[in-house]
This record gives C-alpha cells, structure tokens and sequence, in this order.
C-alpha cells in the first residue's frame, strides 16, 4: 500500500515506476536562452492568422457551459473551435509516436488527449477553446470575451496522494 507523503514532496522512486522524472537530452536550450534562437513568430508571413487557446484554471473541473458569443463578432475573430466543434467534425485524439515503456518494461500509461476539452479539464493549462483571428490581439481580445463556467472537482497534485485508496480519479 501507498502511503501519502508530506504534499508536493517529489518521490523519486514512485516517479519511476511510473515512468516520470527522466530528463533527455536537451540540445537547444543554449541558442534559445542566449537570444540566438530563431521562431517563427519573428518572420511573419503575408496573410497568415493568430491563434490563441484558452486554457483550464482548474486542475479538474467539468466544464459546464462555454460561451462564446461575445467573441465571435469582435473584430478580426476568424473562428472559435471548443472541443465539442472538433467531435462533430471527426477530430479524436491525439496519437501516440512515441513508445516509451516504464522501468521494468511495462508500457507507459497513456490516456487518449483530445486537441481541446470535453466535457472535462485534467490539469490546469488543459485547452478548452481555440481562438483563430486576423492578428495575436485580436485573437487574444476575443479569448478574454469567452465565457467558459466550471464546476470544479477534487484534484490532487503529489503522486503518493494520486495513488492513495479513495484518491479522485481523472
């Protein structure tokens, strides 16, 4: 049996049975922290169009309703997408190309990751709304505009807590 730890303390051993907490090998930090890296945001493109996702604040919450109609007719909105849009529209989850299997060579626990939420958010950050517009303000405006009301739920944030008997399931 688990036993809870001290909460957010970082349990190396349990982070390893679960696959997490290895680091790679990182080639790019170097160029990208000396201001040597190069994004695509600096070399715009004639016509292109802004997109912004608006994110969960919740770590688990159901999402209850999403309102976008005070963003849909703010200048320059090109569409608005919620999750429910790219269900109708035959959009699934997101594959898999890694294999990555856990020490001991069991496979890594990987749960189907829709594009945007459904129904649900699991973390906060999870995307729930995109937002398309003519340019980054306009489509950062237009988020701000959308009304998304949450009912939050239990969520836990230490791994010996998430593991425990009773622990909220996501």
């Amino acid at each position: 049996m688990v036993t809870p730890a001290e909460p957010g303390a970082f349990d190396a051993d349990l982070a390893a049975q679960f696959g997490a907490g290895r680091s790679g090998l990182r080639i790019e930090d170097e160029r990208l922290l000396t201001g040597q890296g190069r994004f695509i945001g600096d070399r715009p493109v004639a016509g292109e169009l802004a997109a912004i996702l608006v994110r969960s604040p919740h770590a688990h919450a159901e999402i209850r309703a999403i309102n976008i109609a005070p963003a849909r007719h703010l200048p320059g909105v090109v569409a608005i997408y919620t999750g429910a849009d790219l269900a109708r529209d035959g959009i699934g989850p997101f594959g898999h190309a890694a294999v990555i299997e856990r020490p001991g060579g069991g496979p890594l626990a990987a749960p189907p990751r829709l594009p945007l939420a459904v129904g649900i958010v699991r973390h906060v950050g999870d995307p729930v709304v995109l937002v398309i517009a003519l340019t980054p303000d306009q489509a950062r405006d237009a988020a701000e505009a959308i009304e998304i009301d949450y009912d939050p739920r239990p969520a836990v944030i230490d791994l010996r807590a998430a593991v425990a008997p009773l622990a909220p399931v996501l």
